[in-house]
């Protein structure tokens, strides 16, 4: 029959075993989650608000969202395609050729130089998205700024600004005004928990956002956090013998 003392060398050898198999197994690559924003799930000209967040819209109807985690300023408003649609299913907005295929538009409105804006409290590490300028022009102070804290505040971590395509794309209707299409990203500025989206001088909704991709913090590894636990345990174990020790 084994003794305390056997039992607690066996429990810490087979600790040791186990800590070192938990650090040896091949760790699974931890992708960092992107949330995808296709702005084609609210109807014209609903505020977005807490939609992405798990609530609601100003649309009450729509329900609640997904719960991304993402808040938007008041101002953001989701846009559909079709020029004087009817609501809430129709739409008002004088584009084409949307990237994500689903006639929803991101845009923001209200007065000059005063920014619109998506918190993600968790924080964010990357930001991509596809954006359109009013008939392709260059329009002064079109920039989209990272910041450290919620709501456009703390530190500015980055800044990018929005210039016309080279390969401007005709529209097919003579009401529409948001055609072309480019591509920007925001990345290695560590994390955010904010972005802005600014026009100095003149009204914001003479751009419009589609296909949006924010990359959030990774979660730790499991097999990490696995192998730290291990090791926690094996030091107990060993705490453990050394006082069962005999004595000469």
């Amino acid at each position: 029959m084994h003794s305390f003392s056997d039992l607690a060398r066996l429990s810490s050898k087979a600790l040791i075993v186990a800590g070192f198999a938990a650090i040896a197994l091949p760790s699974p690559s931890q992708a960092d989650p992107i949330t995808t924003l296709t702005f084609g799930a609210l109807v014209n000209g609903v505020d977005i608000q807490n939609y992405y967040n798990g609530g609601l819209s100003s649309y009450a109807p729509a329900g609640d969202g997904p719960n991304d985690g993402l808040v938007f300023s008041s101002n953001a408003t989701e846009q559909r395609a079709g020029f004087n649609g009817t609501a809430p299913n129709g739409g008002t907005g004088k584009f084409e050729n949307v990237p994500s295929g689903t006639n929803g538009v991101l845009y923001f409105s209200f007065s000059p130089s005063t920014a619109g804006y998506f918190s993600d409290a968790t924080g964010f590490t990357a930001l991509s998205f596809d954006y359109s300028l009013l008939g392709n022009s260059s329009i002064s102070g079109t920039t989209v700024d990272i910041w450290s804290g919620i709501n456009a505040t703390g530190t500015l971590l980055a800044q990018l600004a929005l210039t016309p395509s080279l390969t401007p794309v005709a529209c097919n209707s003579s009401h529409d005004e948001f055609c072309t299409w480019s591509t920007a990203t925001l990345q290695g500025f560590g994390v955010a928990e904010s972005a802005s989206f600014t026009v100095a001088g003149s009204s914001s909704a003479q751009v419009e956002y589609d296909d949006m991709q924010i990359t959030g913090v990774p979660e730790p590894d499991s097999h990490l956090l696995l192998a730290g636990g291990l090791l926690i345990l094996l030091g107990f174990a060993r705490r453990t013998r050394r006082a069962v020790a005999p004595t000469n």
